[in-house]
């Protein structure tokens, strides 16, 4: 019994070549730049949490001597770093955009995309609502301007030093 083989498989046309090489290109940049924007929100998480057990070094009763204005400065050069990551990432997101025939994959990808930086920046927010802010006092000026006009004073005619040190001419205070 002869059994039919089937033909040899064509060469395959060169645009029909460079077709599956642009795919696998536009597959290989996807997942670089699902990883990068991962990377860049698993950062700043890491350094939201990281800030929490020094946050309190920052407070308005400590001198600003003995506050790790180094270690400050070192988490703000890495977040620095982290905007330029971010702004590159943009870029190629950009570009992986103009690359895709296929809208809809574009599409989730961007609403993946979205979600992803409202998550962080929700989970972010959340992480740093538990510290004290850092080299910032207007909060508590804020506060004690709102205590001033809750007690019928004008907080623009007493200051604390004056309350403090007894020159405020105001006994009730």
């Amino acid at each position: 019994m002869n059994k039919k083989t089937a033909p040899p498989l064509a060469p395959l046309a060169p645009a029909m070549r460079h077709q599956i090489v642009m795919a696998k290109q536009i597959e290989q940049n996807t997942t670089l730049v699902l990883a990068g924007w991962a990377v860049l929100a698993g950062s700043l998480l890491l350094t939201a949490a990281l800030a929490i057990p020094f946050s309190n070094q920052f407070g308005y009763d400590t001198r600003v001597v003995d506050m790790p204005i180094w270690t400050l400065f070192l988490v703000l050069a890495f977040l620095g770093a982290l905007f330029v990551l971010m702004l590159a990432l943009i870029e190629k997101t950009v570009r992986l955009f103009g690359g895709l025939e296929n809208q809809r994959r574009a599409r989730k990808f961007l609403r993946l995309l979205l979600f992803a930086l409202f998550a962080t920046g929700l989970l972010a927010r959340i992480l740093m609502l538990f510290t004290q802010p850092m080299l910032e006092d207007d909060y508590q000026r804020y506060l004690w301007d709102g205590a001033l006009s809750a007690n019928g004073h004008n907080p623009y005619q007493v200051s604390p030093k004056d309350v403090f040190d007894g020159t405020s001419g105001d006994p009730s205070l």
